[in-house]
């Protein structure tokens, strides 16, 4: 578990000021792992220690129990979703362990706010030291803050929706996945569309595309000449605006929205 009160003062002696660390060295610090202890939105659930890790890569955090060999990842948050991150002992999960919670030191506690719907999620944990609880304020805000190229998020995405297609133990996907893909990405393909597109892709013959097919048949579904052609149809000056009276219309006709009427 995390260090105690009465520890704090030598603890301090070894500790390395955030101001003498570049935020890249406070990052590797981040993705080598560090212990918390974590607190649960339910006092029947005792704090637990996990290793926290950032994968800059992915943009995200996760985590593990420290106790596993093999470290299989118990959860993670994609980092454009955490909207706040703080040192504070003040969340739902802390007040649910008063007792445990008097007896850390509250530069140690760390409150972490993510998610995409209006009632946000809550991370509560409780840093070894007040200093890595330090780092990882510092680290995050930076990675938050941090303007990422549109290919480099196109990219990432691309990889993390090819890891939960890949069946287990399997180097590629079949039809049956790219139906899951367009499903989950709201788009609309018959199943001929889709046979001929895996033919064009499937370089061994054997119905599996890999991830570099994958990626192919994602360019695809994003330059589609046919819609260019559409609105080309719409624009006046030569593809440079299109007006809202035809903007309108597309959304009523084309997309069905009738709101706009």
């Amino acid at each position: 578990m995390s260090k105690f009160k009465g520890s704090k003062k030598r603890d301090l002696k070894h500790q390395e000021s955030s101001s003498s660390m570049t935020v890249d060295k406070i990052i590797a610090k981040m993705e080598d792992g560090m212990t918390m202890t974590r607190f649960y939105p339910t006092g029947k659930r005792k704090p637990e220690n996990r290793v926290y890790y950032v994968n800059v890569a992915r943009m995200i955090f996760y985590w593990t129990r420290p106790d596993r060999h093999d470290r299989p990842v118990e959860g993670s948050v994609k980092i454009r979703e955490v909207k706040v991150i703080r040192k504070s002992n003040f969340s739902k999960d802390f007040e649910k362990n008063v007792d445990y919670l008097k007896k850390v030191d509250s530069n140690c506690c760390l409150v972490i706010l993510y998610g995409t719907t209006f009632n946000l999620k809550s991370l509560s944990c409780i840093a070894q030291t007040a200093q890595e609880c330090s780092y990882w304020v510092e680290g995050l805000t930076h990675l938050m803050n941090k303007n990422v190229p549109h290919p480099t998020v196109v990219s990432r995405w691309l990889q993390m929706e090819w890891n939960m297609l890949v069946p287990i133990k399997q180097n590629g996907i079949t039809m049956k996945e790219l139906k899951t893909f367009l499903i989950r990405s709201n788009i609309k393909m018959n199943v001929a569309e889709m046979t001929e597109k895996i033919k064009k892709l499937d370089v061994n013959n054997n119905a599996v595309i890999d991830f570099k097919g994958f990626k192919a048949f994602y360019e695809s579904l994003m330059n589609q000449q046919a819609i260019g052609k559409y609105f080309y149809t719409l624009s006046k000056d030569n593809w440079k605006n299109v007006l809202f009276k035809h903007f309108k219309s597309f959304l009523m006709m084309e997309q069905k929205v009738l709101e706009c009427n």
